[in-house]
């Protein structure tokens, strides 16, 4: 699993604390045979780990204290993020799935919808499942519902009021 979470500006205040509400639970409740990596993005995207690492319980430490520490800041760069998220190589035999939680308004690096959606096609040769996040009452809708459309996913809407670990664990 490779977690993709937008930390940019537009993601201040009760957005990215649902946000990394969502995260905790979810590698909290990773499996032991499981591998993950976690992508931040705003301005620029950047990798907890270098590759999807064993869920183990060092891993997790460090991504909880990682998770822990994210602030707002900063441009959407959507495009960069799915690029890093979708550049490692499947392991023969395993699954490999992207949750991607944000508000969906990408202001950096491509912004234009129809090429973003193209470039996620091209990153996105082995055909991943990426199953979509949209936290808050302004969310771009319309990208992250073709997101999950060209890859046979799930989306959710998430208001700031609503109890995001209800929805994640769904």
């Amino acid at each position: 699993i490779t977690f993709v979470l937008d930390v940019s500006g537009s993601m201040a205040g009760e957005k990215l604390g649902q946000a990394k509400k969502a995260l905790n639970f979810c590698v909290n409740n990773l499996n032991k045979n499981d591998r993950f990596e976690i992508v931040k993005f705003s301005t620029l995207a950047e990798q907890l780990f270098t590759k999807r690492v064993d869920a183990n319980e060092t891993n997790i430490k460090t991504a909880q204290d990682f998770i822990k520490n994210l602030k707002a800041i900063g441009g959407t760069n959507i495009d960069e993020a799915f690029e890093m998220a979708l550049k490692e190589e499947r392991t023969p035999g395993r699954p490999h799935i992207v949750i991607f939680i944000t508000d969906g308004k990408p202001t950096i690096g491509e912004t234009e919808q129809n090429k973003l959606i193209g470039n996620i096609k091209g990153y996105n040769a082995k055909n991943t499942r990426i199953f979509t996040f949209g936290i808050g009452n302004d969310i771009n809708t319309k990208l992250l519902d073709k997101i999950t459309e060209i890859t046979r996913a799930y989306r959710s809407y998430i208001s700031p009021a609503e109890d995001i670990e209800v929805k994640i664990s769904d």
